[in-house]
């Protein structure tokens, strides 16, 4: 198991807002996307062969980036800014001018990289975008693309695990890879390179993309500002009062109403299999942890998703930033939130949730509200309970099986070794291989939890 040290250094950066990744469960996915031996054009149709290429989990592909040095020195002296400066990526040969690059992340993969004005991580995760300067162009069907640092993930599995998990499953969720990284022959070594959720993402996967994205925010709230700070599309004419519906019907339903309350903003079955997949990776950053902030605790957020309002459809919940999933084994499995009010309340120190030191001064202060406590989560869980039973079950004798996610595994750890060992900013083979095995560890534990929660049923 993780020693106590690695656990206490993720769950504190968890507790810290390391929503990392910038940028995302209803909908419709697939299963991992097969390339073609032969790379199309560069402006091929999105998610048709030229996105497809892009993530061909065969391939190992090698960014270039090229760009004054006086501009990649300014992003390294402002990284925290988050600000694009002009780039041309030079990808298989071609080139691609009127790109753009920065910095990117929240507190866990980027200002937690940084004592004062001194970068203390190896390396910083980084947005590639082609449409900033120009608003027509795409690379291969896609207007951007996230490159992940993982410097608190030596395995570079956790988010390919968990982002194919819900393709798997059926579900909508951005698709990931490997990739290495150069800035003028600066070699940044081995990313994972995850797919924007943004307009484009909506466009390829709905038939009416007119609707809003909102990132990282729970219709709890009855006043418009953080629903218009965290909406992500149709800014221009910003209008939240979907989400200030949304947040009404969950003020105004209880379980006895809320099937049918909830009828035209969400479909329950998909909720069911988006629990069962958020669950089974212990996503200790996602919907369910509700993170409840001094001095009164009254505020307990949770963070690391997306909300898509289809117009045809209601609400659509996508996962984002998985890099803190399957650190740990969930073994309650949802069983004390199916029980209303079973302790009260009240938020309880996270030291006790996490069974880490209570002593440790990084963990005080810092609160969980129970997830039953939260009213939409609550009606969510007690509504599809049979339904993600049913659902995790599919899950732990389909995609997390050991004969369908062991050769996959096996075959992107082999594809990205080499380029992990000549990484000159990277966790090193030994640490790599180390985490990996952890990883293999974890997956069995949950795997013999999820095995116990449906024998008793």
């Amino acid at each position: 198991m993780k020693t106590c040290a690695e656990v206490s250094l993720l769950l504190a950066l968890a507790v810290a807002g390391c929503g990392g990744n910038d940028g995302g469960g209803g909908g419709t996915g697939g299963g991992p996307d097969a390339g073609t031996d032969a790379a199309p054009a560069a402006d091929a149709e999105p998610d048709g062969p030229g996105s497809e290429y892009i993530f061909d989990p065969t391939k190992l592909h090698d960014f270039e980036i090229e760009m004054a040095d006086a501009d990649w020195q300014w992003l390294k002296d402002n990284a925290t800014l988050e600000e694009y400066r002009p780039a041309t990526l030079v990808f298989e040969g071609k080139r691609i001018e009127n790109a753009a690059i920065r910095f990117k992340g929240d507190y866990g993969s980027l200002f937690s990289c940084f004592d004062g004005d001194t970068q203390i991580c190896p390396k910083l995760s980084i947005k590639l975008s082609v449409n900033t300067y120009d608003k027509d162009q795409r690379f291969f069907g896609l207007r951007k693309l996230n490159f992940n640092s993982s410097v608190r993930d030596p395995s570079l599995m956790h988010e390919l695990v968990g982002y194919r998990l819900f393709r798997d499953m059926g579900l909508l969720a951005p698709r990931a890879s490997h990739a290495t990284l150069s800035v003028n022959g600066e070699k940044l070594g081995v990313f994972v390179m995850v797919e924007e959720v943004d307009k484009e993402f909506l466009q390829d996967h709905f038939a009416d993309d007119e609707g809003n994205l909102y990132k990282s925010v729970w219709p709890q709230f009855a006043s418009a500002e953080p629903y218009l700070a965290a909406l992500h599309t149709n800014e221009e004419q910003a209008d939240v009062s979907d989400m200030l519906a949304f947040h009404a019907m969950v003020e105004g339903t209880s379980d006895l109403t809320f099937r049918a309350d909830s009828a035209d903003w969400l479909d329950l079955a998909t909720l069911a299999t988006y629990l069962a997949v958020d669950r089974a990776t212990s996503n200790t950053g996602g919907i369910g942890s509700f993170y409840c902030y001094p001095p009164d605790l009254d505020d307990c957020r949770n963070q690391n998703y997306y909300w898509y309002h289809d117009p045809t459809s209601g609400m659509v919940l996508l996962p984002w930033d998985l890099d803190y999933a399957l650190y740990d084994v969930d073994s309650d499995l949802g069983r004390a939130a199916n029980e209303p009010d079973p302790n009260g309340c009240e938020p309880v120190p996270a030291c006790r949730v996490w069974h880490v030191d209570c002593d440790d001064p990084q963990y005080q202060g810092v609160y969980l509200l129970p997830q039953q406590c939260d009213k939409l989560y609550g009606l969510v869980h007690r509504a599809t309970w049979d339904a993600y039973l049913g659902e995790i079950e599919r899950l732990v004798d389909g995609p997390l099986a050991p004969d369908q996610m062991g050769p996959w595994l096996g075959a992107e750890r082999d594809k990205i070794a080499q380029a992990v060992s000549d990484d000159p900013l990277g966790p090193g083979l030994e640490a790599y291989q180390q985490q990996n095995h952890f990883l293999d560890e974890i997956l069995d534990d949950q795997r013999a939890a999820i095995r116990a929660l449906l024998d008793e049923q």
